[in-house]
């Protein structure tokens, strides 16, 4: 899933020096995910349940880009 989050949120990948518009890296498309961050089990939920504590909520915003 991170892999997934971090390859979604960044721009179009085209090899550097391929001669192209502003316009034609638009139309292959933007940014479609923005990473907001990451949540972890607080101490409470890891004492209670003490297989969350390598768990990590990953969290992303969905864009129009």
């Amino acid at each position: 899933m991170k892999r997934f989050m971090r390859e979604q949120s960044r721009g179009p990948q085209v090899p550097a020096g391929l001669p192209m518009t502003e316009a034609q890296l638009k139309k292959l498309g933007g940014r479609e995910l923005r990473a907001l961050g990451k949540l972890m089990p607080g101490e409470k939920e890891v004492a209670e349940n003490p297989r969350a504590r390598s768990s990590v909520l990953r969290i992303a915003e969905r864009t129009n880009a």
